[in-house]
């Protein structure tokens, strides 16, 4: 198949254009009203990938720290996770829209069925579960055993 969202050979129709990004392309964040996958190595998810890659830090530096240390409470800690978390639910929402190599057939595949199926029987159980947001809970709960 033909490059995706984002990509320097995505047009319109489908066809590959040889240089130069065309249609949609110039527009990834309107990814969601494309017929087509984004293109993994397209400059958004380039950048997309460090901002993600910055809050698995964060939450690998500072979770467990808080979580040993800190009692759940309404505070900046607990506004920033929330950013966090909305954050990695956006990452799944372009989960779904983001192509794939598919080493079988030695191609990139940007059909869209084919990568919501793909995610869906793969990542997406995990990364719906690591995005729950236990201390939410706690407080909600007024509870410490969560």
């Amino acid at each position: 198949e033909n490059g995706g969202v984002g990509s320097d050979n995505w047009s319109e129709d489908g066809s590959t254009s040889g240089g130069g990004k065309s249609g949609r392309g110039d527009a990834p964040w309107l990814f969601m009203f494309s017929d087509k996958g984004i293109d993994p190595k397209a400059q958004f998810m380039r950048y997309w990938d460090i901002y993600t890659i910055a809050l698995l830090l964060f939450t690998a530096i500072v979770t467990p720290y808080e979580v040993s240390f800190l009692e759940p409470e309404l505070n900046l800690l607990f506004i920033v996770n929330r950013l966090v978390d909305g954050s990695f639910l956006f990452d799944i929402v372009l989960n779904f829209y983001l192509g794939y190599f598919d080493i079988d057939l030695g191609k990139w595949v940007f059909d869209l069925h084919k990568i919501r199926q793909g995610y869906l029987r793969s990542w997406f159980i995990v990364d719906i579960v690591s995005i729950l947001p236990f201390d939410a809970l706690g407080i909600v709960t007024e509870s410490d055993k969560v």
